[in-house]
């Protein structure tokens, strides 16, 4: 099988959620064929739960969504939104 996709992580940041990162999704999705992830990382989103929740957290979930993009796309770009830039950094290191 060859994966000729292109997909696209955008992770938002801290006390955020994928609003933060939804404009640029919705532009590449208009003007792409490509696959779009746009996470909730862990206690956040509409109603912060941060109570308990790790940084190791935030990075582990970005890093599932970042494998399941690989499992099906040839290239996988990483965006990330203020803390979501550090977790995009340190994926795109740790996978390049």
């Amino acid at each position: 099988m060859v994966m000729m996709m292109i997909g696209c992580l955008c992770i938002h940041g801290f006390t955020g959620s994928p609003d933060e990162v939804a404009p640029l999704a919705e532009y590449l999705q208009k003007r792409t064929d490509w696959v779009i992830k746009t996470p909730i990382l862990p206690g956040h989103g509409k109603r912060l739960q941060l109570k308990g929740i790790t940084y190791d957290q935030w990075f582990q979930a970005a890093e599932r969504e970042l494998q399941a993009l690989m499992e099906i796309c040839e290239t996988v770009y990483v965006i990330g939104f203020s803390m979501g830039g550090v977790i995009a950094v340190y994926l795109a290191e740790k996978y390049k």
